[in-house]
This record gives structure tokens, C-alpha cells and sequence, in this order.
């Protein structure tokens, strides 16, 4: 069977886990020339492959490894999900990782428990990695104001549709960062457990810019003496909105 052949039967294949990670491991290890990969190969790939689940386009140990050491291959545009969960990268991986061209097509980013300095988010919150994203979840980690404006970037207004901020210390500064965000789809904000107050809640019920919101999670947050109390000040949020306590 040919290289190409082999894609194929890779492709068309039941879509899973271990049929994504052979197919990280046939682009790792591909004899076509890189003209032939980019022009006919990659193309191909990127087709089917929109039909996969979001979720499992993760890229590999190895392919992480190589991001965070700073290299650019076409390969990297098959990646539609980034999980870091409890790692610590250095500085300068997150900011090879922030600098990676090829990360543009990601639309579900997870930074759970991987702490992040400003400096590191001011880079990632002007990378291409954010242009797309739809679902982000920073949680588990302390955010402070300018860690948090660092993150959300204005390319990220125009696309998220949840971001999920569960269990990470919001303070007041980070709580004013989502309400003045320019939010344009935003309709699900998660804030499981993150030791809010009623004056950082009232910041949220001020803003005209979380309007569109559905879903609003306050769960497990016992210094807000009363939630509806609060909410019923606002003249933003919608009376359909569901509000998870």
C-alpha cells in the first residue's frame, strides 16, 4: 500500500482515540516529500477529518513535546482541541506554544491546574492559538485581574461560546476583566467555586456585555449571601437565563 493508501484506510477507518494517534504517528513518520505533504496529504486529511469529534484532534505526547520546544510543522493544523491538565510547561514552552502558526484551527482550549504567569498570557491571548477558539476552560488556577485581561483576547470576544472559570481564585480586578469584555457569543459562564462575593456578582449583573447569556453557573460559592437578590438588580441578563446555584 502506497503512503496515500495508507492515509486513507487511517481516515475512512472508525473515528478514536487510537485512530487519531496512528494518525499522528503516519504524519510523524511520512516519506512524501514536504511539498507533496502540504499539497495533497495535509489537504486531504484536514477534509476528513472535520467530520471527527472536536475533542479527539488533540495532538500527541510527541507532538506536544515538539510544540513546546518550539517547532512549526504543517502537521499541527490537523490539532482542533489543546488540553494541558495539571502540567507544569515552563515559561518559554508556553510561549513556543503561544507562537506556534499552525495552532489557528483550535476550537477547545483547557488550561487546568497549569499556572500561568501575565507575561505568558499576554502572549497566548495574542497568538493565533485563540483566533478560534469557542470553549475555554482556564480553570483550578489563581486569576488575577491582569492575568485574566491578559487572556482574553479581542479576537476571543468575537468566538467563545463558554468559558469556565470552575474552581480557579477570581479576584475582584479578574471579576471586572470578564464584565468590561467586549463578549459578542458568549452564552454559557461557568463559576463553580470560585469564592465569589456579591459585590464581584453585581460587577457581572452591571455589564451589558454578558446579555446574551443562557447559562450562568454560581454553584458552591457560599459568600454570596443571596443570588437572586442580586440577579434581580440587573437589567442585562435575560429572565430565560438558567442559573445554576
Amino acid at each position: 500500500m502506497t503512503d496515500f493508501g495508507e492515509l486513507r484506510a487511517l481516515l475512512h477507518g472508525e473515528a478514536d482515540e487510537a485512530r487519531w494517534l496512528e494518525v499522528c504517528a503516519w504524519f510523524d513518520g511520512a516519506e512524501c516529500s514536504r511539498e507533496e505533504l502540504v499539497a495533497t496529504h495535509l489537504p486531504y486529511a484536514l477534509d476528513v477529518m472535520r467530520r471527527w469529534p472536536e475533542l479527539m484532534c488533540q495532538p500527541s505526547h510527541h507532538w506536544l513535546q515538539q510544540i513546546f520546544a518550539g517547532e512549526q510543522h504543517a502537521k499541527f493544523q490537523l490539532v482542533r482541541s489543546l488540553r494541558l491538565r495539571g502540567q507544569h510547561p515552563t515559561p518559554e514552552a508556553l510561549e513556543q506554544l503561544a507562537g506556534c502558526e499552525q495552532l489557528a484551527r483550535v476550537r477547545t482550549l483547557y488550561l487546568i491546574g497549569t499556572p500561568i504567569g501575565v507575561e505568558q498570557a499576554q502572549l497566548l491571548g495574542k497568538s493565533r492559538l485563540f483566533e478560534r477558539v469557542e470553549r475555554f476552560e482556564c480553570s483550578a488556577i489563581p486569576l488575577n485581574g491582569a492575568t485574566l485581561s491578559a487572556l482574553l483576547s479581542e479576537g476571543m470576544a468575537q468566538t467563545l461560546r463558554l468559558l469556565d472559570l470552575s474552581s480557579s481564585r477570581l479576584s475582584a480586578a479578574a471579576m471586572r476583566a470578564i464584565a468590561s469584555h467586549p463578549w459578542q457569543q458568549l452564552d454559557e459562564l461557568i463559576l463553580w467555586n470560585t469564592r465569589l462575593t456579591d459585590d464581584a456578582l453585581f460587577e457581572l449583573t452591571a455589564s451589558p456585555h454578558l446579555a446574551a447569556l443562557k447559562t450562568l453557573n454560581l454553584g458552591s460559592n457560599p459568600y454570596i449571601t443571596s443570588i437572586s437578590r442580586v440577579l434581580a438588580a440587573s437589567s442585562h441578563f435575560s429572565p430565560s437565563m438558567r442559573v445554576v446555584r
